[in-house]
């Protein structure tokens, strides 16, 4: 969902998030390592989905498909796929969020995600 691209190496292994599946290679999406337990994508980490996934394994109950993310890419139409956070210089207390491979293209910085709105 990164870079479309489906090769594998032993060093750039395909994670997916385990909230919303999301594909990513996990240089493409800066993962220094692979995760030995569950694995978040930056908009399920910052939104919470990860906490919600958390809770609902720990009862052992039925997973629910999660609800859509609050979030559309700034820079294309699509609503799905590797989102990361960015700085646009918008004066807006709003997140904003564009594609890996749009914001690649586009020149753009990416925001820490620790540093939550």
């Amino acid at each position: 969902d990164v870079c479309c691209d489906g090769e594998v190496t032993p060093d750039n292994q395909i994670i997916f998030c385990d909230s919303c599946n999301v594909a990513v290679h996990q240089k493409c999406y800066g993962i220094d390592r692979v995760p030995s337990g569950n694995y978040f994508c930056h908009p399920c980490t910052y939104f919470e989905k990860d906490r919600e996934y958390l809770a609902a394994e720990r009862r052992d109950g039925p997973r629910t498909a999660p609800s859509p993310l609050p979030i559309v890419c700034e820079l294309c139409p699509k609503r799905q796929g590797a989102f990361v956070q960015v700085d646009m210089k918008i004066p807006t207390r709003k997140s904003h969020w564009v594609h890996t491979v749009c914001a690649k293209w586009h020149g753009m910085n990416y925001v820490d995600i620790e540093l939550k709105d």
